[in-house]
């Protein structure tokens, strides 16, 4: 009976390190002749802008009212979709030079705004094109003054512009 015992004993101890490496190591466990090994990734949306300034927003001439400006903003998604671009200004649509402020609109081309009043922020959830991928989407940015000037100064107003993936 002892023998038995510790026959049994014995065959437990040596049975449990073969068992542990099986369940450790379950690739070792597995023979064929093909496996499949799945890769996977992800890229997540993104978008930039950009402008292109060449002077005339800051030349602007305070004694007219007519629409100025012939700068450009641009944008590049690495997606076929569109984006949230976002229009901020930091005087609520006004120049200001001291307690003097002087009203404008603000125009982007191909339908985006027109004449709109930054007294809140623009918001067009739309932007961009879906099928410029990797690639620049550009429309053209004016302003309109509201009146001409009737004080000396120096006004000024900063747009923030931000864009988002949609």
């Amino acid at each position: 009976m002892k023998k038995l015992l510790l026959a049994a004993v014995a065959a437990g101890i040596f049975a449990t390190p073969a068992a542990a490496q099986t369940a450790a190591n379950p690739i070792t466990a597995a023979h064929s002749p093909v496996i499949s090994v799945g890769l996977s990734g992800t890229l997540d949306k993104r978008c930039t802008v950009s402008a292109f300034l060449n002077g005339p927003f800051s030349e602007l001439n305070l004694e007219n009212p007519g629409v100025q400006g012939s700068e450009s903003l641009s944008s590049k998604c690495n997606y076929p979709g569109y984006a949230t671009l976002t229009i901020k200004s930091a005087n609520g649509g006004k120049l200001k030079s001291g307690s003097n402020e002087l009203g404008y609109t603000f125009s982007l081309s191909g339908g985006f705004a027109t004449d709109a009043n930054l007294s809140s922020d623009l918001v067009i959830t739309n932007f961009h094109n879906p099928a410029n991928v990797n690639t620049d989407f550009t429309r053209s940015m004016s302003v309109k003054l509201a009146n001409v000037a009737t004080v000396a100064g120096t006004y000024q107003d900063t747009l923030t512009i931000s864009i988002q993936p949609n």
